[in-house]
């Protein structure tokens, strides 16, 4: 039977999950249970702490943040091992006293009886977010200002508040609803107030959302020069499990794309107006998966304002959104699946031969089904 000092040097080898997924282990009995709880009593605090470790006595069992399944059920004395789930209590959100049309038209309040998206995590990697704004208060998660890591994600420009508008925004009487009400925004601060930002700071909202457990990243950016840095770091955060959603870019263009809507592990969405049809500012080459409202969209702006915008900006937040309705449903849906279940559910876009748009009730009703 392993003794204490053997599950001292499990926790020192292991040390807390970069991304902050929990695990419930469950030991093969009491004096186990009870070797590992001594271990953890001469346990760095600090150590305890960054891991997260819960006793459960009730069923000889601790909750952690540390190492990964696979490892921890090949070791001796530990009897099962499964992920520690995020249960919420739930309701439908009230009706606001607005619903955006774009919210309304991809039908996202007909996906609430089945899923407000509870606790997903969306980077919007940006301007920044004002997260005293009525209509976000409660749904804006941990955030980095990577201009000034002395500072909080503070909006000083507007896109990215409105574009968390559009994400989550809460449904509150007298405000606006998201498309996903019930999915947490952690703001990522890499464009300055002009709206510019550095590849590199690009880069580093990327690595801090896959550090920090993001599960989709919204990009309502882009640039038509080719980067293989951007590359790598869509990639990077693809395999890590997490959801990109792009933009397609604003030039009109029929035949191109943006990058880093243009690379395939992403989702690039164009966008359509109040008609449906394909708003004459989207690009709408062949690397366009789908197309979203983007069309005078009005959301939430930096002190407790709306604003009206366009742009394919505007239509991949309200793809993010479904992403999030998505997860809802099934957090073991991988990119990949997501992607294929957001083609397979879009409808026809009007005027536009063999081009589709997302429908947020088809989406989420797939993926409850999982494939």
């Amino acid at each position: 039977m392993p003794d204490a000092e053997f599950w001292t040097a499990v926790l020192k080898t292991f040390g807390p999950d970069p991304r902050g997924r929990r695990l419930i282990v469950r030991f093969s009995g009491h004096k186990e249970y009870e070797q590992f709880c001594l271990a953890l009593r001469k346990t760095d605090p600090d150590l305890r702490a960054s891991s997260a470790i819960r006793t459960l006595p009730l069923i000889r069992s601790v909750a952690l943040s540390s190492g990964n399944a696979e490892t921890w059920a090949e070791l001796p004395g530990v009897a099962d091992v499964e992920e520690d789930d995020l249960v919420g209590v739930r309701a439908f959100p009230a009706a606001p006293t607005a619903v955006p049309w774009g919210v309304g038209r991809i039908r996202a309040p007909e996906a609430w009886r089945y899923s407000t998206g509870d606790f997903v995590k969306v980077g919007v990697i940006d301007t920044g977010v004002d997260a005293s704004h009525p209509d976000l208060r409660g749904r804006i998660g941990l955030g980095v200002n990577l201009l000034n890591e002395n500072m909080p994600p503070y909006d000083d420009n507007g896109h990215g508040t409105h574009i968390a508008g559009t994400i989550a925004a809460g449904g509150r009487p007298g405000g606006m609803a998201g498309v996903a009400p019930g999915a947490v925004v952690c703001p990522v601060k890499a464009f300055d107030q002009a709206g510019n930002a550095f590849v590199s700071d690009i880069v580093r909202g990327v690595e801090w959302c896959v550090r920090n457990g993001v599960d989709v990243i919204n990009m309502s950016f882009g640039t038509n020069r080719r980067n293989r840095s951007l590359h790598a770091a869509v990639r990077f955060a693809v395999r890590a499990g997490v959801v990109v959603v792009c933009s397609a870019g604003n030039g009109g263009r029929r035949l191109k794309t943006d990058y880093p809507a243009r690379y395939r592990e992403t989702i690039s969405v164009g966008a359509v107006d109040a008609a449906g049809r394909i708003a004459r500012f989207s690009n709408r080459g062949a690397d366009v998966d789908l197309y979203a409202p983007g069309k005078n969209i009005r959301s939430t702006w930096p002190g407790g304002l709306y604003y009206r915008l366009s742009g394919c900006s505007m239509a991949t937040s309200h793809v993010s959104g479904v992403v999030a309705l998505m997860l809802g449903c099934d957090r073991r849906l991988t990119p990949k699946l997501v992607k294929r279940l957001l083609l397979a559910s879009a409808q026809p876009t009007a005027g536009a031969s063999g081009r589709k748009s997302v429908d947020a009730l088809r989406a989420v009703r797939l993926a409850m089904r999982g494939r």
